[in-house]
């Protein structure tokens, strides 16, 4: 079974995204982390899950190995279907959804489309102890020294969007390259998402 895809973006849109492999165009439905930053023309690798109904077969995309990882689990809870949890994982990131499944948030979850009372509380009975590793590897990887000289008026902004990154699956070490690059541009005013995108594409550009 495909489970990874490097190639390049043809069409792209919020949670739709057509990546051209050796002339072959995969049609996949994205969470927001993996279509981040991108435009047509591009090159990306993403993770993917090919989902098969009777009727067809879609394709899910992904940021990271381990934003996969955490939509198996939460497609094994009956009632989940992919696309829900695509929408849980869009609309909270990884590390909220780990947050929130295993600290009992049921009511909060429910601000997913298509996530519903019964639901979330299923969620929250099934996973709490599955999804435990996950907020323990989250926990490991919050110390980020930002870098000398930051001043208080943008490490907090510089913080919110390692934040978001390290959401997204970057390790500490590689957030750690590009904290310096994203303080001058907190310092010159940019706000936490402007920072966030320059990161994705600091950090994909160092990909070999």
């Amino acid at each position: 079974m495909i489970a990874w895809l490097s190639g390049t973006v043809l069409e792209l849109e919020d949670d739709r995204m057509i990546v051209v492999v050796q002339d072959i165009g995969y049609e996949l439905t994205c969470t927001r982390a993996a279509v981040a930053d991108l435009r047509p023309g591009d090159h990306v690798e993403v993770y993917v899950h090919p989902h098969a109904t009777e009727h067809a077969t879609e394709w899910f995309g992904f940021h990271s190995q381990l934003e996969k990882a955490i939509f198996l689990k939460l497609i094994s809870v009956q009632g989940v279907g992919p696309k829900v949890a695509m929408s849980i994982l869009s609309g909270f990131g990884m590390k909220e959804t780990v947050r929130l499944v295993t600290s009992g948030q049921d009511k909060a979850l429910t601000g997913a489309a298509g996530v519903g009372k019964k639901l979330a509380l299923r969620l929250v009975m099934e996973l709490r102890e599955t999804l435990l590793p996950f907020r323990e590897q989250f926990t490991h990887s919050m110390e980020i020294v930002l870098p000398p000289g930051v001043v208080t008026g943008t490490a907090s902004t510089v913080e919110r969007a390692l934040s978001g990154l390290r959401n997204m699956g970057y390790r500490p070490a590689e957030l750690a390259a590009v904290a310096g690059t994203l303080h001058e541009a907190a310092a010159q005013g940019a706000a936490a998402d402007a920072l966030i995108r320059l990161g994705l594409s600091l950090l994909r550009k160092e990909k070999p």
